[in-house]
């Protein structure tokens, strides 16, 4: 049995309707080491709120500025958010992302994120500010909840060893 007119059509008009929209690149050229750790952060986490008074939504600092013969450059950026939704009291804590701009011009391919844990022992609920100063990355933040009163200020510096480190060397390395 043959289909009704406006059956054969809607196909056709379906994907001519969306012919029109503009092309999302899964590496938009352009955009900011922050941007592309939100966007990020958007698409692995849940509950990221804006900052607060005292608290850093995102926050970055710069580790090896460009190169002046060839596209480069490597940022930190932290972030508050409940990776992997997990939902409940808790799953919130602060995120360090690696990122890194290499080889192309960001005008062609906006830097990436190359290490989502490049501190693994790192734990802290809320991010006051990251900062980087001869060769070592400070972050000041907090850990529990003041309304169990497991609340404290924390700092933590890890010394950056490089983005290309030999021998299983890692790339930060925790201070005292």
């Amino acid at each position: 049995m043959p289909l009704p007119s406006h059956r054969r059509w809607l196909p056709v008009s379906f994907f001519a309707a969306f012919s029109v929209l503009p092309i999302a690149l899964a590496n938009e050229p352009g955009l900011s080491p922050t941007e592309v750790v939100r966007r990020y952060s958007h698409t692995v986490a849940c509950q990221i709120y804006g900052s607060t008074p005292g608290y850093q939504q995102y926050a970055t600092v710069e580790l090896e500025p460009a190169h002046s013969q060839y596209p480069s450059g490597v940022w930190l950026v932290g972030w508050i958010g409940d990776l992997g939704c997990m939902g409940g009291y808790g799953t919130i804590g602060l995120q360090i992302n690696l990122v890194s701009q290499n080889g192309f011009s960001n005008r062609t391919v906006s830097p990436v994120v190359i290490d989502s844990l490049p501190m693994p022992d790192l734990a802290m609920n809320g991010l006051r500010d990251l900062s980087f100063k001869d060769g070592v990355v400070t972050i000041r933040g907090t850990t529990g909840r003041a309304n169990f009163g497991t609340f404290q200020e924390v700092t933590s510096r890890y010394r950056w060893n490089g983005m290309w480190t030999g021998g299983g060397q890692p790339r930060f390395e925790r201070l005292p």
